[in-house]
């Protein structure tokens, strides 16, 4: 399979026409890694957004204790390190290669100079895009809330108290638990 006939199997570049395929074909670099070399690394600077051409990638974040918490796996197809190469922020968590992998680089200016110069496919890669990282806060949203119910369910088997919390004590789960989950960070 080419290079180009990669390219049309990505979902990222969906929509996209030859033309433009073509011009997005020079634009990325191969880079290889082997089973359990990092990729991205969290809190490092982003400048790339990779494409997992072969193999599959590991997403996980560290806790403030050392802690590793499995977020996601990359697989052929689709894009990690998306946020960082757009907004130069640093990385949200690990990437490590679960096996031998083949990814595309896409180096964030190469990337803009591409926007800018192809308007048209900007936006269509950029819808594709926003929809991949909606699927991702969506999955997201259901772990995080799983976990507090999981949370509020060890709390009340637990309680034999019977005391009635006071405000800082939820008992039930929040209707935004991403908002709840960040305003408990901002307050420890």
């Amino acid at each position: 399979m080419s290079f180009f006939d990669v390219l049309k199997t990505v979902p990222m570049f969906s929509g996209l026409c030859d033309r433009e395929l073509t011009v997005i074909e020079a634009l990325p670099e191969i880079e290889t890694f082997r089973r359990g070399e990092v990729i991205i690394k969290q809190e490092e600077t982003g400048r790339s957004l990779y494409i997992v051409i072969e193999g599959a990638v590991s997403i996980k974040k560290s806790t403030p204790e050392a802690h590793k918490i499995r977020l996601a796996e990359v697989l052929r197809g689709e894009v990690l390190g998306a946020l960082s190469a757009l907004d130069a922020g640093p990385r949200l968590a690990d990437g490590t290669a679960m096996q031998n992998c083949k990814l595309l680089a896409l180096h964030r200016d190469k990337f803009l100079l591409f926007v800018q110069n192809e308007p048209q496919a900007a936006v269509t890669l950029m819808v594709n895009l926003l929809a991949t990282l909606s699927q991702r806060l969506r999955k997201t949203d259901e772990k995080v809330h799983e976990n507090e119910v999981s949370r509020v369910q060890e709390w009340e088997r637990t309680d034999t108290t019977g005391d009635v919390p006071d405000d800082g004590d939820e008992l039930c789960v929040p209707r935004n638990p991403v908002k709840t989950v960040r305003d408990r960070l901002r307050l420890s």
